[in-house]
């Protein structure tokens, strides 16, 4: 690898390392954590399909998630518009 060569993570590393931690967030919050934390601006459809990408087998693979079963849960605002979601990591996975 080129160490000259700056890193430039994709939609998916930027959505995998912000909700890692297990916390909750909605697409917006999500797309401005990712603008703050990475200077890369997403729109919230992109973000939500990179979300439910997190259920196909390369991602589980990629991120280390859980094989089987659900990875990504969903719950309604309290608000009642929009929904919050936060990834499921394994307590094996945790450690990383």
């Amino acid at each position: 690898m080129n160490k000259n060569k700056k890193y430039n993570p994709s939609i998916h590393d930027c959505v995998y390392m912000i909700m890692k931690h297990g916390h909750w967030w909605t697409t917006y919050e999500l797309r401005e954590r990712i603008l703050h934390a990475f200077k890369k601006s997403y729109d919230e459809t992109g973000l939500s399909a990179a979300m439910r990408d997190m259920r196909k087998l390369p991602f589980r693979e990629k991120y280390r998630l859980d094989l089987t079963g659900e990875v990504l849960e969903k719950k309604r605002n309290v608000t009642g518009k929009g929904y919050r979601y936060k990834l499921i990591i394994s307590e094996v996975n945790d450690a990383r």
